[in-house]
């Protein structure tokens, strides 16, 4: 869950418990930390309410069974009637018989609840007998008793003891319900008391309800939460749902809020995890289960923030059939009560046979939102994918293909569903393909820009023969690497060493070769020298496959991870430096409005500084990234955003001519993001100007600007640059006075050293020096670092950093700043002065994840 912010967990084990396990963050071990057990909590709530059996009229008892339990029960038959199930003879009889209900045991006697002044009373179990009636409307059983003196029993040492509440039944001493109490109290009494035995059916029965097979995350689902006081709420406004099925056919649902940033000062706080629903998905085991989200809207396109989102959820089962479920994600994350689950029946996909599904995996096409493509895999070996509509609720079989000669135990779909992998108990992979309505196989990428060959520690240290079997299958956030988890046969490696420290191995393979179509024409398969002994059908695969991952990230849904397209362009521009250059003379040229064909890179480079303004923040973060990580790698970070300010524009690198175009590009694309955040922070304190009510009143997780003496001194400084409306923005708050503007945001209009105290003048955005060699002379200037967002002087300590453009934060971004689809948006969304902190440090310049420094006596040996 969460990829890009704090990370959890799932873990299903394999004695059927559920636990949340988060990152070593700030622990000195490498393990990760169980932090919730899912299967404790489902325990809870399943004691509650007595698991069911008083609905189901104590169901898990089989007809005609005698069962002892320390003279309780005598004898015990059942009926052919629902509503008159069972019922108890006792030994004894009684003269006069009055009528109550029976609420539970209470130590070795029954608790009873009798109408009047009464109350629950604990009684001697000879002297209650069930009658073979329901009471459908309260659904309790209908008991008599013989009429007692309660006074004289509440006397007496032996005799009943009367509680007319229910609190006060709990704090009784006689009583010990353990539905009030925790699992281990309920255990610990267990061992002592002999009213707990039940039956053998109600142990079956009991058991599959907590015994979980299969966990599986959905989509992160944005609400917009409001607080008591009318703000926005002070938790995580993205939470996402977990499912656990279970052998009984059940599928228990959690919502889990999004964690927050996870520091060392937030170490102690604890996922907020909430039981949400019980899905009675199937008849049989769910065996396994996936989710999808699915949007549709007027244009056709994804849209995060419509409301025609629904959630969908596959559940498959050892009677070998499918379920699709959908549900509004909004109902499914603010549900409530656990009573029933807001999920709904789409499809059943019935099997021929009754082979166990072992795998599922969902994907819904962005290019055909109304269509839901389900890969099942069975435990024979064989694959089908079926394609559902949503609106027709229609489906029909894409293909069918004993795939695998034994069990499928993963799937794992690419670059939008066109591409299918799976995997199998015989150690192999294959992959797949949609062509149209039809699944088709088509031959295993094999074409490699070769890193781990080059570097002997990335390579394999255990040759491929000592895999006896494949359990996983993960596909990287580009959709560019392909992750098999293999098991090892010992017997095959050294029984000294490997046999005891290796147990598994995480394999990686290159699929940006990967053909997606069944037939790419007449292509010559001889390798060239001019593509790096690539051949021409490799040099179109990797070619269309990057530029789609590209387009990938230009979506502000899909996290910033860019690891693999990043090592993938690295590979290629040392292999093949032509194919380097024609993905990135493409992928630019997309940015102008009805180019189809690719323009000349270096037409590109001079041409695109002035389409930045109409450029989405999510499009400039990554040629920033680009730029920074593979073509102006070599060059130090302050030459590069010294062009940024007019008084460090004499030191622009120059070194390269054949990288002034990436550099100027760079620097304007800097530039551009900085305008932004500056138009974003000097709006919303013209808003809270005009605002009646004091700061306080807006929230906890409202963004408060801050830095507003040294943006005004920014835009000075940089006034032949800076456009007229953010000039005229910047008089305004100049007029509104110091003392306004500093209740209205964090204002600092002198700044000291944070070493020395000497003060400090703002001459960039990016660094500063003290004054301490003018106060003194034997003193030195100090070097400070400024933040990213405010440009204020940033302290020691507790500062967040960017590992790309190597800056520092202290503050963070507006929300809304990463979703800008242009410099216009800006004018609009800075209007809402009720801004929303971003949930994560997000880099304003990158848009990457920042990363909180720590001593190295601190870190953890874990490679996060």
């Amino acid at each position: 869950m969460a990829p890009n912010g704090g990370c959890l967990l799932a873990v299903c084990t394999t004695d059927s418990r559920v636990k949340l396990y988060r990152a070593p963050y700030c622990d000195f071990r490498t393990e990760w930390v169980e932090v919730l057990d899912i299967s404790e909590m489902l325990y809870n709530y399943f004691v509650s309410v007595q698991f069911g059996e008083s609905e189901l009229g104590f169901a898990g008892i089989s007809p005609e069974r005698t069962v002892s339990v320390d003279g309780l029960f005598r004898d015990v038959k059942s009926s052919n009637s629902a509503q008159e199930a069972r019922y108890i003879k006792t030994m004894k009889t009684r003269k006069m018989w009055v009528e109550g209900s029976f609420m539970g045991f209470n130590g070795s006697g029954l608790m009873v609840n009798f109408p009047g002044e009464y109350g629950c009373i604990s009684l001697d179990p000879d002297n209650v007998r069930l009658a073979p009636t329901w009471n459908g409307e309260h659904k309790l059983w209908r008991v008599t008793v013989v009429e007692l003196d309660m006074q004289a029993k509440r006397a007496s040492q032996n005799g009943l003891v009367v509680v007319k509440d229910a609190t006060d039944l709990a704090k009784s001493q006689c009583q010990e319900m353990p539905v009030k109490s925790s699992a281990k109290a309920a255990r610990k009494r267990s061992r002592n008391d002999l009213s707990s035995v039940i039956s053998a059916d109600q142990y079956a029965v009991r058991i599959g309800l907590l015994a979980s097979l299969v966990v599986a995350w959905s989509p992160t689902v944005k609400s917009s939460l409001e607080g008591d006081d009318g703000s926005l709420g002070s938790s995580s406004n993205s939470s996402a749902v977990l499912a656990v099925g279970a052998k009984s056919g059940k599928v228990s649902l959690w919502r889990v809020l999004e964690p927050q940033l996870y520091t060392i000062e937030h170490c102690q706080q604890q996922p907020e995890v909430r039981f949400i629903g019980l899905l009675q998905a199937h008849k049989s085991w769910v065996t396994a289960a996936s989710w999808a989200m699915c949007t549709v809207n007027a244009s056709g396109k994804m849209d995060v923030d419509s409301s025609s989102n629904k959630l969908l959820l596959a559940t498959g089962s050892s009677d070998g059939n499918v379920k699709l479920w959908y549900g509004d994600p909004v109902s499914l994350t603010m549900s409530s009560t656990a009573s029933s689950a807001p999920l709904g029946l789409l499809k059943e996909v019935v099997s021929a046979d009754s082979v166990p599904v072992s795998a599922v995996s969902l994907v819904i096409p962005p290019q055909s939102p109304d269509k839901v493509l389900i890969a099942i895999g069975k435990g024979s070996g064989v694959l089908s994918v079926w394609i559902c509509y949503t609106s027709g609720r229609k489906c029909h079989k894409a293909g069918h293909y004993e795939a695998h000669d034994q069990v499928v135990t993963d799937l794992a779909w690419a670059f939008d569903g066109r591409c299918l992998y799976s995997c199998s108990q015989d150690n192999s992979v294959r992959s797949w393909i949609i062509q149209g309505s039809s699944l088709l196989p088509v031959p295993f990428p094999d074409s490699s820009p070769g890193l781990a060959s080059e570097n002997p520690k990335n390579a394999m240290d255990l040759p491929s023969y000592v895999f006896d079997c494949c359990f996983g299958l993960a596909v990287s956030p580009g959709n560019l690497v392909l992750t098999a988890i293999r098991s090892i046969d010992t017997d095959l490696v050294d029984p000294m060493y490997q046999s005891r420290s290796q147990k598994a191995a995480a394999q990686f393979f290159w699929i940006g070769g990967q053909q997606l179509k069944s037939s790419l024409g007449k292509l010559s398969e001889c390798r060239s020298e001019m593509y790096g002994g690539f051949s021409e059908k490799d040099v179109v695969c990797w070619e269309s496959n990057v530029l789609w991952s590209l387009k990938h990230f230009e979506d502000v849904s899909n996290p910033l991870v860019l690891w693999d397209v990043l090592m993938a362009l690295l590979a290629l521009k040392v292999l093949t430096l032509n194919l380097f250059e024609t993905i990135l003379s493409k992928w630019l040229s997309s940015w102008f409005s009805g180019s189809r064909q690719a323009c000349a890179l270096e037409r590109c480079l001079i041409h695109l500084p002035r389409l930045l303004s109409k450029a989405s923040c999510r499009r400039i973060h990554l040629i920033v990234i680009i730029c920074r990580r593979l073509l102006l790698s070599g060059i130090k970070t302050e030459s590069l955003s010294s062009g940024l300010c007019e008084v460090d524009k004499k030191e622009i690198i120059d070194k390269r001519e054949q990288l002034k175009g990436w550099t100027k590009l760079l620097q304007s694309s800097e530039h551009e993001l900085r305008e932004r955040l500056v138009y974003f922070t000097l709006s919303a304190i013209s808003c809270r100007a005009s605002y009646v009510q004091p700061v306080c009143h807006l929230g906890k997780t409202a963004w408060v600007p801050a830095g507003a003496p040294q943006i005004e001194k920014w835009v000075s400084l940089n006034s032949a640059k800076v456009p007229d409306p953010l000039k005229q923005l910047a008089g305004q708050i100049r007029e509104l006075g110091r003392k306004r503007v500093a209740c209205i945001s964090e204002y600092a209009a002198s700044e000291r050293c944070t070493f020395c105290n000497a003060p400090v003048q703002f001459k960039s955005p990016e660094l500063a020096y003290c004054q301490a060699g003018r106060c003194n002379s034997s003193s030195q200037n100090h070097k400070l670092q400024r933040c990213a967002v405010s440009m204020q002087v940033c302290p020691a300590i507790s500062l967040w950093f960017c590992i790309c453009c190597e800056r520092w934060a202290l503050k963070q971004a507006p929300d809304m700043f990463f979703y800008l689809s242009s410099l216009q948006d800006v004018k609009y969304l800075s209007e809402h002065f009720l801004l929303r902190g971003c949930p994560k440090p997000l880099c304003p310049f990158c848009g990457i994840l920042m990363q909180r420094l720590l001593p190295e006596f601190l870190l953890t040996s874990s490679p996060v």
